[in-house]
């Protein structure tokens, strides 16, 4: 017969009930937590799988494209000695794999550890920063010739140590075709230049009156053909002054000029042009006493293609003013027309060789579009500095000029001899 529990045994019943209950519980916890680890990790290790394979894929990419680029590159440590070197280089250097990892690159580059910069650029995450220059110096084959080359050249610092990247560019072929470009339209220009001047001289006989008798209509064709005989002596002269400047053979002869006087000679020789455009001319500001030191030839050549464009932009009864002041050190000549004024867009491609500006109302005008690039040339090799002001709707084109003063006083004892 079983004897009926008392109340201590229902206790401990109880309380083992509710421990085994708990542990149940507990149990199933853990399982869960178990469970939702595991998935998490797995999770973490299918995406950790995905970057590794995007990041083979992407190097596996960028080794392509590095294999397949027409510039060369090469890479080099914080010692000088290259890393790696593309098939692009390899063929400029004339060049193994072999040959050029592992030894400096300045066997390669002599002039490199003159041309790096001192400081690493600020690259996050690796990437090499904008604007980067083109730098010219001289390559160095396997063989020890030498040829021009273009490089870019920049320093990188990562987790790691700091690493230099070249990208370079053999431009020899580069440069003959430009000089014999240079030297054939330098040859076509000299060989029109005497033609043209004898035929300019020939029509200014003819349609000065010098010959008598002539019928109007005649007239009237020979004054065209003269005035296109003047504007192709012009632009000859564009075209020869420009392949100078270009080549570094243009010389220009530093002197004390009186700015007034200048500014009033090529006043005085665009009048037959100003007149008639019925466009008129004002010289105004301080007129006097202002002395700059400059070529006086090439000052008035420029001075005539600002005055010149101002008239051809000016419309009819409108006036070209032709301010000269001081500006510190310098002198400031700014000549101002009534016209539209250039476009903002445009201002970036002034000085540009070939640019040129239309007139919304007009069209294009004119010209062979070098006198802006020569005129920042010439002005540039008088230690000077031309511009444009900033453009204000309805106020027209301003251009300006500034020079050095001549800051050198006479001696009161005279030349000594």
């Amino acid at each position: 017969m079983i004897e009926p529990l008392n109340g201590i045994s229902i206790t401990i019943i109880a309380a083992a009930a509710t421990v085994a209950f708990v542990a149940v519980l507990a149990a199933c916890l853990l399982a869960r937590r178990l469970a939702t680890t595991r998935r998490a990790l797995h999770l973490e290790a299918e995406q950790s799988s995905q970057a590794q394979r995007q990041h083979l894929e992407s190097r596996r990419r960028l080794q392509l494209l590095l294999d397949h680029m027409p510039d060369g590159v090469l890479a080099f440590g914080a010692d000088g000695l290259i890393e790696w070197i593309n098939p692009a280089a390899r063929s400029i250097f004339h060049c193994s794999v072999a040959d050029a990892v592992g030894h400096a690159a300045a066997a390669l580059i002599p002039a490199i550890d003159t041309l790096l910069p001192d400081q690493p650029a600020a690259a996050p995450q690796g990437m090499a920063p904008a604007q980067v220059p083109r730098l010219s110096t001289r390559g160095r084959r396997r063989d020890g010739t030498e040829f021009p080359l273009e490089i870019a050249l920049v320093w990188l610092r990562t987790d790691g140590p700091r690493a230099g990247m070249c990208v370079c560019r053999d431009i020899t072929d580069a440069q003959r075709v430009d000089r014999i470009k240079s030297d054939f339209v330098s040859m076509v220009s000299h060989e029109l230049r005497t033609p043209l001047t004898s035929l300019r001289g020939s029509l200014a006989l003819l349609t000065d009156g010098t010959v008598d008798g002539l019928p109007v209509d005649a007239l009237r064709l020979l004054r065209l053909a003269s005035n296109n005989a003047e504007r192709l002596v012009v632009l000859v002269n564009d075209i020869l002054d420009y392949e100078k400047l270009r080549a570094g053979a243009m010389k220009v002869d530093i002197e004390p000029v009186d700015l007034e006087e200048t500014a009033r000679c090529a006043v005085e020789s665009l009048e037959g042009m100003a007149l008639p455009a019925r466009v008129q001319f004002a010289l105004v500001g301080d007129r006097e006493g202002i002395q700059v030191l400059a070529d006086p030839a090439r000052l008035v050549q420029v001075l005539t293609n600002l005055l010149s464009n101002a008239i051809k932009f000016s419309p009819p009864l409108g006036t070209v003013r032709v301010r000269l002041a001081n500006a510190g050190e310098r002198a400031r000549l700014t000549v101002t027309d009534d016209g539209p004024g250039v476009p903002a867009e445009f201002v970036p491609r002034l000085f540009r060789p070939f640019e040129q500006a239309n007139d919304p109302h007009r069209g294009k005008r004119g010209g062979s579009g070098l006198g802006l690039a020569i005129s920042y040339g010439l002005i540039e090799m008088m230690h000077g500095a031309i511009g444009v002001s900033p453009p204000i709707p309805g106020r027209g084109a301003e251009f300006w000029i500034e020079l050095p003063l001549n800051t050198a006083r006479p001696s009161t004892f005279g030349d000594l001899v």
